[in-house]
């Protein structure tokens, strides 16, 4: 994660951000640890599809 952020900054960039899917408790719990915060969540409902 180091060498992330010191590409991240070495590029000009001033931000890193990763995505995690839902339910991924393992990766939410290192990046939580690790100082980064959740700037967006998204829920979403898989809908049936019609039959004919």
């Amino acid at each position: 994660m180091a060498a992330g952020e010191q590409a991240t900054l070495a590029a000009g960039d001033s931000a890193l951000m990763f995505t995690v899917w839902g339910g991924n408790e393992v990766a939410m719990n290192l990046y939580t640890n690790t100082g980064y915060r959740v700037v967006e969540e998204h829920r979403s409902l898989a809908l049936p599809r019609a039959t004919t």
